[in-house]
């Protein structure tokens, strides 16, 4: 299994429940759960967990689209659920996270449980690299989603290109004037992002981020016009 920077496909703790770290633990930025702690990654050495700074670069880019709303938020690649667990404490009233290794799935549900949205929260155990998965989404149509796999995967010709692929599924799942946030290495160049548009793309050190939008009926029309 390839080695996940930032969330995710790290390294694994004994069984039991996950004992925290300071280097571990990060946390949410802003919204109710402003400054409440999350348990990180188990291994950082690999990694590139996301920092605040970023974070709040990518959200308050969103706000300019007034995201994120309440409606339900798809974090694939979830690891410990730094974004949507963002995304929540923000306003959003539901999220679904995609996230296969068993260690960042512990911590997740963690997390989780510290903030008390058992009841708001879906985690799938699925191979977000196969297209069935997306069958299993039962809280479409979304209004925000993230999708941030490993470096590793993005760097690997197919592997990008079977994650590319799954854009314009992902495009019928999601409502008009939404968004998906795509994060991998900047050393991957440009990208086809299928049916979404991309508004807004940026570096911030080794890592790039692609702001991929669906137009609402407004953009639509005023396209149509012009």
């Amino acid at each position: 299994m390839a080695a996940r920077r930032g969330d995710g496909y790290a390294g694994r703790l004994g069984h039991g429940t996950p004992k925290p770290t300071r280097s571990m633990l990060l946390r949410i930025i802003a919204g109710r759960f402003r400054s409440r702690k999350l348990l990180g990654p188990a291994d950082e050495g690999p990694t590139r967990p996301i920092t605040d700074r970023i974070k709040e670069s990518i959200f308050n880019r969103l706000m300019t689209r007034g995201l994120p709303g309440d409606g339900p938020v798809l974090d694939v690649f979830a690891g410990i659920g730094s974004f949507g667990l963002e995304a929540m404490s923000r306003g959003a009233e539901q999220c679904t996270f995609i996230e296969r290794d068993t260690e960042a799935r512990r911590r997740l549900s963690a997390n989780i449980r510290t903030l008390g949205l058992e009841e708001h929260c879906r985690v799938l155990n699925i191979d977000a690299l196969t297209p069935s998965w997306i069958k299993h989404l039962e809280q479409a149509p979304f209004q925000l989603g993230f999708l941030d796999p490993p470096y590793d995967l993005m760097r690997q010709a197919e592997m990008r290109q079977r994650i590319l692929m799954q854009l314009p599924a992902l495009y019928e799942l999601f409502v008009p004037g939404s968004a998906v946030i795509l994060r991998a290495t900047r050393d991957i160049g440009e990208i086809e992002p299928g049916p979404w548009l991309i508004e807004d793309d940026f570096n911030a050190g080794k890592m790039r981020i692609w702001m991929l939008y669906r137009e609402d009926e407004d953009d639509a029309e005023l396209s149509t016009q012009a």
